[in-house]
């Protein structure tokens, strides 16, 4: 770019028309003050005048600089650098502006051809006569009265009455500088700055600078021309009608140019431009404006002494962006239909309707008919009509949506019924329903009316019929069925209810006590809660229920206290639900039994005394008594002949065969009810023992203790001998093993032991003895260490190992695919041993196995199951 110059000389200034005009103040982000700036106007490198402006107020029009040496180009924000020139603006800061002055240019000529293409000159030498080369750079019109300066474009006209600058730029070839300070045109020599005429035609001046003579002055250095122009009134015109089509669009069909002349006025021709896709508002001076200034058939005042323009706006004919679709909504919901549209300034909506097989479309009138969204609510009789949406731009041009249809809603033609049931039972909910098929359903719940619905999962909650389960905790809860047909269209059956009666899930039961004891009877029932309960009593079945006195008999479970008198009552409880609705539970008898206070205990007696056995009874008088007896406790039982075998007291004589004989008594009260006491021995003493309780066989495992013990009966001192042998042909011999002199011996088991039998020899103070039962020993081999699971991927080998004790141990490996199946032999290697290996296949996964161990007499024990699972490679 050119070098500006800001020059430092003594001039003389003429401010002219320094005029500052108060804009009402602006409110904004910035301006919310009432500071008070200074703007300083440096006419040089000096200080100069200034203004006061408030905080936010325009500073408009600025002051103009004359000089008879230099060219006022502007105010500037740097005195150095020639860039940004200020123009008239909002005040929010001090600033300081100075001046840009060219200086005048004088004396040497030489004359400048400069052909052209199109409004920008060609770059044309201009030849000094001492050798100089220079070159047009640039042209410019400046509007320098009336207003701020402004630069023209190459599209702008010349206004009526305006002065305009022009500015001539020149860009030097090599060292040489000289400076324009005249210019000669036609004939005629023009020095800036005096203000002239041209009375050509003006397009010869902005696009052709042939036969121009530039006066220079080779003492001064400059790059520009200046020179000022005020068109013609007179001139010649063209009046050109742009067609301006949008966004690399086609636009034909406008107006040809008129000529005419400047300032006149003529009537815009009705001839309408067209462009696809837009819409021709009319005709304005300005290219990028939105807005049309005129329409044809308006008058225009030609405002350009060479050629005028009117551009064509354009504005976007309104189109849809989304058009309404299908509406299925519940009857009595809000439908809406929408629709989204751009277009031209704003747009206006009308919705409209028609009915099932008409052609004939209706303006809806609901409120919302005229916005974007359409709101109807939902009712049956409107299924299928069918809804469109006209909108409109502010140029008036329509256009109309799809249509979009409120679908049929499928009909309930049996709705469901309230139900009335039993907690514990199934319910039944059902409907009947006709639409578009095929129809889902879908039953909902919900507590009260306060909830919200929401879908159910009992059984059938997807079908026509509902089945619930009936519990005390749905009471009150409410049903409905929601049917959608192919097209999504719901309709909502009406809400049903549950009404559950109290249901007795436990009855209370009979209950026989004996006199005096308190009896308990309970009742359990479910239904809507709470639950309230009341027991109710009554002498025998032919008496009115009255009901209880007892404390309790309010809650589920009453106790009768103290229940002398109250043989053969019945007793049941009312339970009545939250509903209100009762149930009576089934009635319980209670049965009084004697009560046996004092039982009979057992007794051992020398032969040939009397032994007593007794009984205290408490009950409704008119007691009786039987006493019963037999011979062990395989034996019946036979009422006694001994001496008040029918009183509250048996004397028994005793002698030798009455040992260990039982005895017990019958009492019968004056209701006939029974009770009969504890079960009692007789011990008949002896001075030779009795073996009462015989050593019995035991199994257990190797390393485990075996106990076998004995009882005996004597008059005299007994002592204890325990003795072994290995088996029945071999000779007894004392055993040494723990506790081999008391009634119990304690056995060691080691494997060897197995079959060993054992036998307890008696021994009384006299020496009469008596030998017990002989028991065996069976011993076990035992596992100490158990098989566990094993992971072996495809290819790879499992190991599964046992470990036992026992003697002469042998091993046998089972498997079986599942719990379910039966265990069978291994064909694995190692199955006869207490290691097993097992190649993985695929087919082995989840097997099971487990290993049999017998030892040399036979006897087996059974490991545990170890699982075989399949691994991956890593």
């Amino acid at each position: 770019m050119s070098k500006r110059r800001f020059f430092k000389l003594t001039i003389t200034l003429l401010v002219m028309g320094l005029m500052l005009t108060m804009v009402p103040k602006q409110v904004s982000a910035s301006d919310d003050d009432d500071t008070i700036w200074t703007v300083y106007f440096h006419p040089s490198s000096t200080a100069g005048s200034y203004v006061k402006v408030m905080n936010g107020n325009w500073l408009n029009p600025l002051p103009t600089l004359y000089s008879e040496d230099a060219v006022f180009m502007g105010w500037y924000y740097d005195y150095n650098t020639y860039y940004d020139q200020f123009l008239a603006s909002r005040i929010y800061k001090d600033l300081d502006l100075y001046a840009r002055m060219d200086p005048i240019l004088k004396n040497a000529s030489v004359t400048v051809v400069a052909p052209v293409a199109g409004n920008r000159p060609n770059t044309t030498q201009i030849v000094h006569p001492s050798g100089a080369h220079y070159a047009i750079s640039s042209v410019k019109f400046i509007e320098y009265d009336n207003g701020p300066v402004k630069t023209l474009g190459s599209k702008d006209v010349f206004v009526k009455g305006k002065t305009y600058q022009v500015v001539v730029g020149f860009r030097p070839q090599d060292n040489y500088k000289i400076a324009v300070s005249s210019c000669v045109y036609n004939g005629v020599t023009y020095f800036a700055p005096t203000k002239v005429r041209i009375n050509n035609n003006i397009a010869k001046l902005y696009d052709d600078f042939s036969n121009w003579t530039l006066t220079y002055d080779t003492d001064l250095v400059t790059e520009y021309y200046t020179f000022f122009y005020t068109p013609d009134p007179d001139m010649y015109c063209a009046l050109y009608f742009e067609l301006n089509a949008p966004n690399n669009t086609t636009a034909a069909g406008g107006p040809s140019a008129i000529n005419t002349y400047f300032g006149d006025t003529i009537t815009i021709p009705s001839k309408r431009p067209s462009c696809s896709g837009y819409t021709f508002l009319g005709w304005s001076t300005d290219e990028n404006a939105d807005e049309a200034e005129y329409q044809p058939g308006d008058t225009y005042q030609v405002r350009s002494e060479w050629a005028d323009r009117l551009y064509a706006v354009w504005a976007k004919k309104p189109s849809i962006k989304a058009h309404p679709e299908d509406v299925a909504v519940l009857p009595g919901e809000t439908a809406e239909f929408s629709v989204l549209a751009l277009g031209y300034k704003s747009l206006t909506y009308q919705w409209q309707y028609q009915v099932p097989g008409s052609t004939n479309w209706t303006d809806c009138t609901e409120e919302s008919a005229t916005t974007a969204t359409l709101s109807i609510i939902a009712d049956n009789a409107l299924c299928g009509y069918s809804y469109r949406c006209f909108i409109t731009d502010a140029a008036g041009v329509s256009v109309v949506s799809n249509p979009a249809t409120f679908h049929a809603c499928p009909v309930i033609t049996h709705q469901p019924r309230n139900v009335k049931t039993s907690a514990g039972s199934t319910a039944t909910l059902s409907l009947t329903a006709t639409g578009a098929e095929p129809l889902s359903y879908q039953w909902q719940s919900r507590k009260d009316e306060n909830s919200a619905w929401s879908n159910s999962g009992m059984a059938g909650a997807k079908t026509d019929t509902l089945k619930v389960t009936v519990s005390g905790g749905l009471y009150g809860w409410k049903f409905r069925c929601i049917v959608t047909d192919a097209h999504g269209v719901k309709t909502i059956s009406k809400a049903v209810s549950l009404s559950i009666n109290p249901t007795i899930t436990k009855n209370p039961e009979n209950k026989t006590v004996q006199a005096t004891y308190a009896a308990i009877f309970n009742v359990e029932a479910i239904g809507p809660k709470p639950l309230t309960y009341q027991w109710q009593e009554r002498a025998d079945a032919t008496q009115e229920w009255t009901n209880s006195s007892e404390a309790d008999s309010d809650t589920s479970q009453l106790i009768v206290g103290t229940a002398i008198g109250k043989h053969g009552y019945q007793y049941r409880c009312i339970v009545t639900a939250a509903n209100g609705l009762s149930r009576a539970s089934s009635p319980a008898t209670l049965i009084l039994i004697p009560r046996i206070m004092k039982q009979p205990v057992n007794r051992t007696m020398s032969v040939g005394t009397t032994a007593p056995f007794t009984v205290e009874v408490r009950g409704k008088a008119t007691i009786s008594y039987q006493w019963q007896s037999r011979k062990n406790e395989s034996s019946n039982w036979s009422n006694s002949g001994q001496p008040g075998a029918k009183t509250a007291t048996l004397s028994v004589n005793v002698i030798a065969g009455l040992d260990g004989w039982q005895f017990r008594c019958i009492i019968t009260d004056g209701n006939g009810q029974r009770n009969v006491t504890d079960v009692v021995t007789l011990r008949v003493k002896t001075d030779t023992p009795k073996i009462t309780t015989q050593p019995v066989d035991q199994t257990v495992t190797t390393g485990a203790n075996a106990t076998f013990s004995v009882a005996a009966l004597c008059t005299e001192t007994m002592t204890y001998q325990w003795q072994s042998r290995k088996d029945a042909n071999s000779a007894w011999t004392n055993s040494g093993q723990s506790g081999a002199k008391t009634e119990t011996l304690t056995v060691a088991t080691i494997p060897g032991l197995n079959g060993w039998q054992f036998r307890c020899i008696v021994t009384a103070a006299n020496g009469k003895k008596a030998t017990s039962n002989v028991a065996t020993l069976t011993v076990l081999p035992v596992i100490t260490q158990e098989p566990t699971d094993a992971t072996a991927a495809a290819g790879e080998k499992a190991i599964f190992t046992v470990k036992a004790n026992g003697k002469g141990l042998t091993y046998r490996w089972q498997s079986r695919k599942n719990a379910d199946a039966a265990w069978t032999n291994s064909g694995q290697s190692g199955a006869k041993t207490d290691t097993l290996t097992v190649s993985m296949l695929a087919g082995l996964n989840g097997w099971q196995f487990r290993c049999v161990v017998t030892d040399a007499n036979g006897q087996k024990a059974y490991s545990k199951e170890a699982v075989l699972k399949k691994g991956e490679w890593l």
